[in-house]
């Protein structure tokens, strides 16, 4: 799925995605949940991987 197409199904603009990629943008909890859901993955999942030590 390309960014535009994520931003497009999560209703937010693609820069925001760009920055939460870039580490430039927090994602709310509310998001992290729909993102969650979108994706068919556990909300602690997700929320693990974008928080990881890189």
């Amino acid at each position: 799925m390309t960014q535009e197409e994520l931003a497009e199904r999560l209703k937010v603009n693609v820069n925001f995605i760009k920055r939460a990629e870039e580490d430039k943008a927090i994602p709310s909890k509310f998001f992290v949940h729909y993102l969650a859901s979108l994706i068919e993955e556990d909300y602690e999942t997700v929320l693990n991987r974008l928080y990881e030590v890189k």
